[in-house]
């Protein structure tokens, strides 16, 4: 008890308050079957009579409010009107409460006990020598039972080893139970009594029973071993499937020291009642280890000597077939069966090809249709058959006729059509319901409320658990559902409309992203991704339309290669059906332009954006806002990586007067040819002119507060850099710092972009004179862009450029020199000869001359670059005069050289 109780009969009233359910006077006489006067003189003067006091103490002990011999003998000495012998018959029952109480508390909380034999236990099925994991689900267990009176519930989804991990437990700890160790089924609500008589064995020989005990009826036998619960030395009585709380509370024993361990699929269980111990999949390692242990074993080996059997290769299959059926433990099973009854024939390898080519050839990706994970294997615990019928147990549970069911049904459906085993955020499931019309809202009973949402989802979540609710706060806001039910459940009810819901919201939600010039986030991406590779098998538009979105998002993201892949997929489908004059035809076109521009294919880039802008006039005229975004895109290509600033001036400028005229004045549109125009200008040194279209550019970004960050952090970049050209150093920093916040704002992941700023930011402090830093930034810079962007890359090509200059100012001569010489073969590479990047490349490359005294070959390379700069821009840019500055000074050292 939690307080010293007071000496004297006050004790009484004390302990049978202690009591769970609590106990009055009249209840407790009733109990003792003794007047309510009888109990009312204990409390007050004492008890008289040795008897009595015996049949209260035993009272106490049953209920497990008295739980040691010390208190029993204060109980006794304290209650008593005058001081009697304790007998012999509560010295033996004291004496077995404590052997009992001391091997409970001699139960190992942070280890684990192997395998032992129980002298006195029923459990259905024997240990499984090869079990492996679940270390930490057994030290909670086991923790949580060394409490008097403990519920412990395994809970998790079905195949999950729940059952498993029950008898395990039984056969480690269960010689810690001095009672014994009682296995009952609840499967089935009917036969849980037959169950409750069946766990003592033939004629109750587990329990202390009366010996006429098998001659009564049912009923009555199962009475008769409940009533036996109640004894106070420790028993475990393990709950199997135990799906209801009523149930539940219906069969624990009221007093006694029984400690109930429960497995159940339901979740919401009373925390007052319960300690819970939820289940998830094994660990990777775990899943490797117990496919391993089974091929070994299957040839003749012990798991010690695994180094002799398995080799990488395997090692290495075990680890995908793990991660192909998502660490589920029973189905790990049965593939661990399936591989040990083939292991002299076929290696591991060969199934996990098997495992995939059911997924593949099966237009529902359902690995589930392979025979080793259909009916016919045995499994340790007896129960199951195979995955379908395990699942379908839980399945079957729905009332399709129930308001929350089949909403509960439909959420289920949705949830099996996004990527299989992914996290799914609730407000992405939600989304997939149907909208209410007008009408519906008008009247809340006839659409789908919240309350009703909410209600499905806890069906799903907590009572069938099939969905793994991730909660935050007390709430759920993802959910998880295991990729092997994802299979079942769009097995057993394929659901075309479902799955044109999960798509139709991934298409609007990226869209909607889209027009804020913001990439969706990753889990989103990976649904996007995971869907569109299951729509492509019908190769109809809105699979080609999943495609055309993922690959938009996948450029933002730096993912060239696939993004193409997906955008000339769907430009396929779309050409077949549509043709290809057609808008969405034509949009798929340009984004493949934009890919090629980006991923440094220039000769394919120019190709596209040619046969854009031809169709787009052909199609649209030259008065159209598609046609004006033909122009712009194409006019930044020219003047990014083209090397044609007046061609790139001239686009964008018809780009600006085509919306113009259609009145787009203050479009996102208008701002961003506008602000391509301000970039043209900035490259060709017009800077007040640049600096003119960039305010006008900013000032429309500035008018959408919540959006178009990627887009306003590029502005950003190009005022810093309009900064840095007008030799404005500080406040070049202070904008290129911005721009890089919101762009890590805005990617939540390193991204080219990042880079980019990394870069500038790098610049800045090169030409401040800040080397260390500098070169922090660079040497960043290109760690980021490393596996994004390729070697050709004009961002990666700038980098090492700069790297070299920074070594050069530091007189690190070789360092520079391969620097610079390996950007100068990069430009000429990707760009050409007559680039101005190229021309950059050759005036660092006579800086370094310079420095090293080599005044010809300096004069050589500055000459290269003055002539390239003239050609490409003009001779009145200000990086012209830099190289014939240059020059003159090279000639005056010449000079003073002889």
């Amino acid at each position: 008890m939690e307080t010293e109780p007071k000496i004297g009969p006050d004790l009484i009233a004390q302990y049978r308050r202690a009591c769970r359910p609590s106990y009055n006077q009249k209840q407790l006489a009733q109990e003792l079957k003794v007047g309510f006067r009888t109990v009312q003189g204990w409390e007050k003067d004492g008890v008289a009579k040795a008897h009595d006091l015996f049949r209260l103490v035993a009272f106490f002990i049953e209920q497990g409010v008295i739980t040691s011999r010390n208190q029993a003998e204060y109980f006794w000495y304290s209650c008593g009107r005058q001081r009697f012998t304790i007998p012999a018959e509560l010295n033996e029952v004291l004496d077995e409460l404590s052997s009992a109480e001391h091997t409970l508390a001699a139960l190992p909380t942070d280890s684990v006990p192997k395998v032992q034999s129980i002298g006195n236990a029923y459990i259905p099925f024997h240990p499984n020598r090869l079990f492996i994991g679940r270390t930490q689900a057994f030290k909670h267990i086991a923790t949580a039972l060394k409490q008097h009176a403990a519920i412990v519930v395994i809970n998790g989804l079905a195949g999950m080893g729940k059952t498993q991990l029950a008898g395990e437990f039984a056969y480690r700890y269960g010689n810690y139970f001095a009672g014994g160790v009682f296995w009952i089924h609840f499967g089935e609500e009917g036969s849980i009594s037959d169950n409750i008589v069946k766990s003592v064995g033939d004629a109750g020989t587990l329990l202390d029973l009366p010996a006429d005990f098998a001659k009564q009826a049912l009923p009555t036998q199962a009475a008769l071993v409940q009533q036996a619960w109640c004894d106070p030395v420790p028993r475990l009585l393990i709950f199997d499937n135990c799906e209801e709380e009523r149930l539940l509370r219906q069969y624990v024993p009221r007093t006694g020291g029984c400690r109930i361990l429960v497995t159940s699929r339901y979740r919401k269980w009373d925390p007052t009642l319960v300690h819970p111990v939820p289940l998830g999949v094994l660990r990777r390692e775990e899943s490797t280890r117990f496919l391993s242990q089974h091929y070994v074993t299957a040839l003749g080996g012990a798991y010690a000597d695994e180094k002799s059997y398995v080799t990488e290769d395997d090692w290495q299959s075990f680890d995908e077939i793990a991660a192909e059926l998502g660490d589920l433990p029973l189905a790990l099973h049965f593939a661990a069966m399936h591989i040990a009854a083939n292991s002299a024939l076929c290696p591991p390898s060969d199934y996990l090809r098997e495992l995939r080519e059911v997924a593949t050839l099966n237009c529902l990706q359902s690995t589930l249709q392979h025979e080793s994970l259909q009916e016919g294997v045995a499994h340790p615990t007896n129960y199951e058959y195979s995955l379908e019928r395990t699942f379908a147990i839980t399945y079957n549970r729905f009332c399709a006729d129930d308001p929350t069911d089949a909403l509960a049904l439909k959420l289920l459906a949705r949830a099996a059509y996004f990527a299989r085993g992914e996290v799914i955020p609730q407000q992405l499931l939600v989304a997939t319901l149907t909208p209410p019309t007008e009408q519906e809202m008008a009247d809340p009973s006839t659409h789908t409320n919240r309350a009703l949402i909410n209600r499905a989802l806890q069906r799903l979540i907590n009572e069938l658990g099939f969905l793994y609710g991730e909660a935050r706060h007390g709430k759920y806001g993802k959910f998880r559902l295991h990729r092997l039910v994802v299979d079942f459940v769009r097995q057993i009810d394929p659901d075309a409309e479902a799955q044109a819901a999960v798509e139709q919201t991934l298409i609007t939600q990226t869209r909607q992203a889209e027009e804020k010039r913001m990439p969706v986030s990753a889990n989103v991406l990976t649904h996007l991704r995971g869907v569109a590779d299951t729509a492509k098998v019908r190769k109809d538009t809105r699979a080609a339309e999943l495609c055309e979105v993922l690959s938009w998002q996948l450029y933002q993201q730096c993912q060239f290669v696939d993004g193409m892949q997906y955008i000339e997929w769907a430009y396929a489908v779309n050409r077949s059906i549509l043709g290809e004059k057609h808008p969405v035809t034509i949009e798929n076109l340009e984004i493949m332009a934009l890919t090629a521009h980006i991923s440094d294919d220039y000769p394919q880039a120019i190709k596209l954006y040619d046969d854009v802008l031809a169709l787009r006039l052909d199609i649209c005229g030259t008065q159209h806002n598609d046609t004006a975004t033909a122009y712009d895109n194409a006019g930044f290509f020219f003047a990014h990586a083209g090397g044609d600033l007046i061609k790139a001036y001239d686009y964008l400028k018809t780009a600006v007067e085509i919306r113009h005229s259609l009145n787009l004045i203050n479009s996102i549109d208008m701002a961003y040819s506008i602000r391509n125009l301000g970039c043209v200008c900035l490259w060709q040194g017009k800077y007040r002119r640049a600096e003119r279209y960039l305010k006008l550019a900013w000032s429309i970004f500035q008018q959408y507060p919540d959006g178009y960050l990627i887009s306003k952090a590029q502005t950003l970049m190009y005022f810093g850099e309009l900064a840095f050209r007008l030799g404005d150093y500080a406040r070049a920093q202070a904008y290129h710092q911005e721009s890089l916040l919101l762009r890590r704002k805005a990617h939540r992941a390193q991204n080219n972009d990042i880079a980019e700023s990394l870069w500038h930011l790098g610049r800045v402090h090169y030409t401040l004179g800040n080397y260390v830093q500098a070169k922090a930034h660079f040497t960043e810079a290109l760690e980021v862009n490393t596996g994004i962007l390729s070697t050709y890359n004009m961002e990666v090509i700038r980098i090492h450029s700069y790297l070299g200059l920074v070594a050069l100012a530091q007189d690190q001569y070789q360092e520079s020199r391969d620097e610079l010489t390996y950007a100068l073969k990069q430009w000429e590479a990707s760009l050409g000869e007559d680039h101005w990047e190229t021309a950059t490349a050759l005036f660092h490359l006579s800086l370094l001359e310079q420095a090293e005294g080599n005044y010809a070959a300096a004069q050589a390379y500055a000459q290269q670059a003055l002539a390239v700069r003239e050609q490409k821009l003009g001779a009145d840019h200000p990086e012209t005069h830099e190289a014939q500055q240059f020059l003159a000074q090279l000639g005056g050292d010449k000079a003073k050289e002889v």
